[in-house]
């Protein structure tokens, strides 16, 4: 059934959504990220969805969540989109889990990644559970240093 879709639209780019999980508690978040029931896709569920967007000629992925990082494969999410030749264009993050692993991962990928920043650190701030707006700062600047030269959207 998948198959046939390619002769009837041609998908550019997926967006999946991994967790619903995330520790920030932003106050407009539509995703419920700190209900005690949160949503985490089983890895075996994600291999297939990119298996799938290959047999329809999808040519990159879009990793999102609550918080993509929290998600407990996405190293794994990110080195099988590679072997697959899937493009893992953006990651969504809040960008306070940027780990050495991570950034190494993201490094060899060319990744870019996307995180919300709104407005002034008192301000950003005030719009979260959990205060991130340095942690956020301290992670772009660690990927730069790290040699990083993909995009970091700040929405």
């Amino acid at each position: 059934m998948i198959e046939q879709m390619n002769d009837l639209i041609d998908i550019n780019s997926v967006v999946i959504e991994l967790t619903s999980k995330c520790y920030i508690g932003c106050d407009y978040c539509i995703n419920d990220s700190l209900a005690p029931n949160e949503t985490i896709l089983d890895f075996n569920v994600v291999k297939n969805l990119i298996d799938d967007m290959n047999k329809i000629n999808v040519k990159s992925i879009f990793l999102s969540g609550g918080e993509a990082l929290l998600y407990p494969y996405i190293l794994e999410t990110i080195d099988y989109c590679r072997k697959n030749n899937m493009d893992i264009t953006l990651i969504s993050t809040v960008g306070s889990l940027l780990t050495n692993d991570v950034v190494d991962s993201i490094l060899g990928n060319n990744v870019s990644i996307i995180s919300t920043i709104d407005g002034t650190r008192e301000t950003h701030n005030s719009r979260r559970i959990t205060k991130n707006y340095d942690s956020i700062l301290s992670s772009i600047e660690t990927l730069y240093k790290k040699g990083f030269s993909q995009k970091y959207y700040i929405r």
